[in-house]
């Protein structure tokens, strides 16, 4: 699973907790608050041992720039799994 700035409004400053039915995540986040949303990122945690999650943290984005900014990186990762 890939999650890009993914954002709990529930909670504002915690990533989200992973369920064991995942394998990976691949967690793409920047801290910086969307001056409109206050929406940001956060490192995400797995709820069990059988999943991996791999935190990326991105400098000098934000919550609206971040997508352009992990579209390469996504990708790269999108074809290693599929090759």
């Amino acid at each position: 699973m890939i999650t890009v700035d993914a954002y709990d409004a529930l909670t504002e400053s915690s990533g989200f907790e992973i369920s064991d039915n995942t394998v990976d995540n691949f967690n793409f986040y920047q801290l910086e608050s969307d001056a409109v949303t206050g929406a940001r990122g956060w490192p995400n945690s797995s709820r069990g041992k059988s999943t991996r999650v791999h935190n990326k943290f991105k400098k000098d984005t934000d919550h609206s720039s971040i997508d352009e900014k992990t579209t390469n990186d996504v990708l790269r990762l999108i074809y290693n799994k599929i090759e």
